[in-house]
This record gives C-alpha cells, structure tokens and sequence, in this order.
C-alpha cells in the first residue's frame, strides 16, 4: 500500500508519494521493498501528466510503475538495464488517450491475477496534470480503480480552473485529519516550491499514523509556465539511500562516485526519450524539445552545470520469483542545451504554448 497525494492549478501540476511496498502474509506484512518507485511522468502531445499508483506493487509480473509506463509509452515491455531509453512513436498519445491506455493496461492486467486476489486487492492511479484544450491551459485530474473484474475512470477537475483555484485529492493509506491540514496549509502556500513540500509533509505525517506508508517521500512539480519538470526526493535515511547507490555495478572501480550524495528519480517519459527510475546526482538540463528536467533533494533546488551520473535503480523482483534487473550506469553532461534522444519531430512545444 502507499499514499499518493495529488494538486493541480490553472499552470501547475503537483503530485507526492511514498515509496514502500511490503509482502502481503497471513500475519503481519513485512517490508519487501523501501525504494519503489511510484512515479511515472508523461509528456503528450497536449498534455503534461504525473501519475501515481496504490494497491498491487507487482501487475503481469512486473512493477506497477513499468507496467504504468509501457501502458503509457507503448511499449511491450521497459525491463533492463537501461537508464534512458529512446521513445519516437509516429504519434505522442494526447491525454484522454493516456487514461484509457493506463486503464485498459490495469483491466487487462487484473483480468489474468487470481479471482481471489482481484477480489481482495484493489489498485489505484491518481494522475494530476496541465492539458492544452480549446486554447486553453488547465489543471486536469483522473483516478482510475481497478478491483475484481471491474475498472472504472472517472476525471476529477469538473470545469476548467481559474487562475486561483488549487484542487487536491489522496488515494491510498489516506489518514483524513492530516489530509485537512495539508489543504489548510496549501491554502497559504505562495510558491510551487511550498505546495509540493507541504504535500511531502502530509506523506511524512501519515507514515507516523499509518503503517504500510513509507517515509522516504517522492514530490513533483510540472510548471507549464517554465517548461520545467521538477522531481525531488526526500529520504529519511540517507545511508539507506548511499547504500542503494553502492549496488550498482560499475561503481566498483569509481571511489570517488561512490561517495557521492545522489537522488532516487522516477520514470519520465518526455519527447525523444524515456527516463527510467534511476539514482544518481541531484541537477538538470535542457533537452531538445524545449522542456528542463530538474532532478533535486538533500537540500538541492537548483540544478548545477557539470557532469551527472545515473544508473538503473536496483529493484526488488516480483515475489512471484522474476530475477531483479541488473543496475547499469550512464554519464551525460548537466546543462546540455538541446540534449536529443530520439526523433522530436511531432511534438511541437510552441504550438502547445500558444
């Protein structure tokens, strides 16, 4: 189980989450996995979109979030070992396209899981996001729920936003009196950077009320004003997060890399290329298409020019008995303006910003 609060305005898409997972017993759920990822990040072509996901942390023997991603990218299968991974499809899925895939994905997923446990586990995605429509740029909001042999979709922003309207929805471990204080506190919020952190603290809050609620937490910030994705990871161990960085592989030779202070990211799916869940220095770029990546934590809000380092995130297998993918790592120069991956030609970032 986890906790995935989500907020939209009129530019800006807001999402915070947990990362824990445990293993399901007839007595007490023991810890499986305290560094899942349940972030996914999509750019369309009229829409920017996060999404988080509660519930089965395995679906068709992979991880939810991948199988949210392949739902999404329409790829057969995002395994491996790959940090980065070139995404050019002859058309980018627009948003409405982005909910029925997801949908579709789960009901095809829980079709095949056992009566019983499609019975007893639900699974829920919560996305918030920025659509273009009818020239218009607004907050939009969906939460799907699939359970037993049903799946439903339903979009949660009614109209289009005014300019000072903030909506905000949990799904999950959802502890109610903390969920209030956290609109309370939105209420006073006077920049993006505020409304992120105090969703963060709501996530932090519950994991001290409730107990299959991590407290190592993931906050996104999608600014369509800025043409920035921002992610920023808080961890509230951070030798468990060091830890986690030393298992990658070609770090063995690379001492100085290995003391390093780095992040946890989520997959990003942008034009050109996907991002897969990664850990690696806090910083960020300019790609292509016209849209900064910034990946931030340890106090790091600012990305830094010079060279990042990522790998794979090492993840724990599906219980069912799949291997773990092996880490791989990767170095690409922070600040390259007009970093390409991939083929950008249908997405057409000034036509989206009229």
């Amino acid at each position: 189980m986890t906790l995935i609060v989500a907020a939209v305005t009129q530019q800006y898409a807001f999402h915070a989450s947990d990362r824990y997972t445990s293993l399901p017993t007839r007595k007490a759920c023991p810890d499986w996995d305290l560094h899942a990822n349940k972030t996914v990040i999509a750019v369309g072509h009229d829409c920017w979109v996060v999404l988080g996901y509660t519930g089965l942390a395995y679906l068709d023997g992979k991880p939810t979030d991948q199988l949210i991603a392949e739902a999404i990218s329409g790829y057969g299968d995002l395994s491996g070992d790959a940090a980065m991974i070139p995404w050019s499809p002859t058309r980018y899925p627009h948003y409405r396209e982005i909910r029925d895939r997801v949908e579709h994905k789960l009901a095809d997923a829980y079709s095949r899981l056992r009566r019983r446990t499609a019975e007893k586990y639900s699974t829920s995605v919560l996305a918030s996001g920025v659509q273009r429509k009818n020239n218009l740029i607004s907050g939009v909001m969906f939460q799907i729920t699939a359970l037993g042999r049903e799946t439903t979709a339903v979009e949660l922003v009614p109209r289009v936003l005014s300019q000072r309207n903030l909506l905000s929805e949990a799904v999950g471990m959802v502890d109610n009196p903390t969920i209030d204080r956290m609109r309370n506190r939105l209420e006073g919020a006077t920049s993006p950077e505020q409304v992120r952190d105090r969703m963060m603290d709501a996530v932090v809050e519950t994991s001290l009320v409730k107990e299959y609620v991590g407290d190592d937490v993931m906050g996104v910030i999608l600014d369509k004003r800025n043409n920035t994705i921002s992610t920023h990871f808080r961890p509230a161990d951070e030798e468990r997060q060091h830890n986690l960085w030393q298992e990658v592989d070609f770090l063995k030779d690379q001492p100085r890399l290995k003391a390093m202070t780095t992040v946890s990211t989520p997959y990003v799916l942008t034009p050109g290329m996907i991002w897969a869940p990664s850990v690696g220095n806090p910083g960020g770029w300019s790609m292509g298409s016209g849209i900064s990546l910034n990946y931030s934590g340890f106090g790091e809000s600012n990305p830094k020019s010079g060279t990042g380092f990522f790998a794979s995130q090492p993840r724990r297998p599906d219980p069912g008995g799949t291997a773990p993918k092996k880490p791989s790592g990767m170095a690409a120069p922070f600040g390259l303006s007009g970093f390409v991956g991939g083929d950008q030609k249908d997405f057409d970032m000034d036509r989206f910003n009229e």
